[in-house]
């Protein structure tokens, strides 16, 4: 107890006589406080604790991150934020390097990440870099917004992204049709390569099908 342990650090002088210690009034003092002490030794512990990305609140964790040098992305989740944040000093180290850019990419849900420099096809663009990853199941507007937020920031300083190309991997059934555009109405067939023919320029789609909602990519044919 609080109260306890105010009276074993307390001068002789408050514990000379002959009263028994839960009778003195500088004890029943030490109760009376026992409460507020408890409480303020809670807050002092929590609000220490944000100080640890790992246990800091939203605020908290900002400002964080702004200590060491990293704003939020848009459309980065806060948990990703707050692994970033832990990880300040790897992360300063691998960004700017091929492998590091692979790395810190893959902690996003890039898969399969290459780096080409434009070097190696056109010796006159010694400065720029290509970019191909793949994304499982889908990609999102917001996964795609972090991404062109992140490359930014990871990318060696001397060089500039000339293309980002992502591909769409899928581990669920794929499914395929052709479309006919007259007027307002667009008409959705099964895919049947010889009953449909078409005269005008071929367009090919991608499709991503989550629970009731179905994303279509466009793909123009080469």
């Amino acid at each position: 107890m609080i109260a306890d342990w105010l009276w074993e650090i307390s001068p002789a002088s408050f514990k000379t006589g002959n009263k028994e210690k839960i009778e003195r009034d500088v004890y029943k003092l030490y109760q009376s406080w026992e409460v507020n002490i408890e409480n303020f030794r809670q807050h002092a512990f929590k609000v220490r604790r944000q100080k640890f990305p790992q246990f800091a609140n939203s605020n908290a964790l900002y400002l964080l991150g702004k200590e060491r040098g990293f704003s939020k992305f848009k459309s980065e989740t806060e948990e990703e934020f707050r692994n970033r944040v832990i990880n300040t000093i790897p992360w300063y180290k691998k960004a700017g390097t091929v492998k590091g850019i692979k790395e810190i990419l893959a902690l996003y849900g890039f898969e399969n990440v290459k780096i080409t420099p434009v070097l190696q096809t056109d010796p006159n663009r010694w400065a720029e870099f290509r970019v191909e990853a793949d994304v499982r199941n889908g990609i999102s507007e917001e996964k795609f917004s972090l991404i062109s937020e992140l490359l930014p920031k990871i990318k060696p300083t001397h060089e500039v992204l000339e293309k980002l190309i992502i591909y769409l991997t899928s581990d669920f059934k794929q499914n395929r049709a052709t479309a006919a555009l007259s007027g307002h109405d667009m008409t959705v067939y099964p895919y049947q390569v010889k009953e449909i023919q078409t005269n005008f320029g071929d367009y090919r789609a991608i499709g991503y099908q989550a629970v009731h909602t179905t994303t279509i990519y466009p793909h123009q044919a080469a």
